[in-house]
């Protein structure tokens, strides 16, 4: 099975739907924490989703991320 994690799941705002992916997975919502924590949560995933945190997928390997912004920060 697929290990997807959505990073940083706290800043995205209320009412906001992150659609599942069709594939079958096992998901995991983290609120956003510091660099070390993002590290180690990513490590085993296959797929990142994120918001805000700075992507870590290509220092794994990953073959998949998805960086969903809802809006543009300063």
């Amino acid at each position: 099975m697929h290990r997807v994690v959505f990073l940083d799941n706290a800043t995205i705002g209320d009412g906001v739907n992150i659609p599942s992916s069709s594939f079958a997975h096992q998901w995991t919502n983290f609120d956003k924490k510091n660099a070390t924590q993002t590290l180690r949560r990513a490590k085993n995933a296959e797929l990142i989703i994120t918001n805000k945190v700075a992507c870590v997928a290509k220092a794994f390997g990953m073959r998949w991320y998805r960086r969903c912004a809802t809006r543009t920060t300063s």
